[in-house]
């Protein structure tokens, strides 16, 4: 995708922050990435879920808290359950041997912590990275329940494909 490639984490916010969980595989019940698909398909619903984005586009985050009997309803008018957000509270890159940051500026961008919930217009280099491959990057968010709060992370993929 070109210009600007929006991400939205949809999360079952009131059942994951009352769950313990033992694995990152566990937050698939949970959460919900829109924008992109899972590569290979039937692979791990976070993990493996990727987005195209051409280089110099800018992506930008957004975490929505939901009911889990709304998760991954892309375009349903969504009723945020009382008393509880989701805040991503950062970004960064996953360096792999040999790999430079593949966004511009700092390999981890904070924008409003704890108020907004998006991060916003996070640009991919326009140049350096290799067309066809697949980098892993970090999302950290929390859930945030009144003045308590619990933090989590997933490992989501962009894809840089050929024009």
């Amino acid at each position: 995708m070109t210009g600007n490639v929006p991400i939205v984490l949809q999360v079952a916010v009131s059942d994951l922050y009352n769950k313990t969980i033992n694995s990152k595989s566990e937050l698939s019940e949970f959460c919900c990435l829109i924008n992109g698909s899972v590569k290979p398909p039937g692979g791990d619903p976070l993990r493996d879920f990727t987005t195209a984005v051409f280089l110099g586009a800018k992506v930008s985050w957004e975490g929505k808290a939901v009911e889990k009997s709304e998760l991954c309803i892309e375009d349903a008018a969504l009723v945020p359950p009382e008393n509880y957000r989701v805040n991503i509270d950062s970004i960064a890159f996953q360096l792999v041997s040999g790999e430079n940051n593949f966004f511009e500026g700092d390999p981890i961008v904070l924008f409003d912590p704890g108020n907004s919930g998006k991060i916003t217009n996070q640009q991919m280099k326009s140049s350096g990275l290799a067309v066809g491959s697949i980098y892993t990057y970090t999302i950290n968010f929390r859930i945030i329940k009144g003045n308590e709060e619990k933090l989590f992370f997933i490992d989501p993929k962009l894809e840089l494909p050929p024009r």
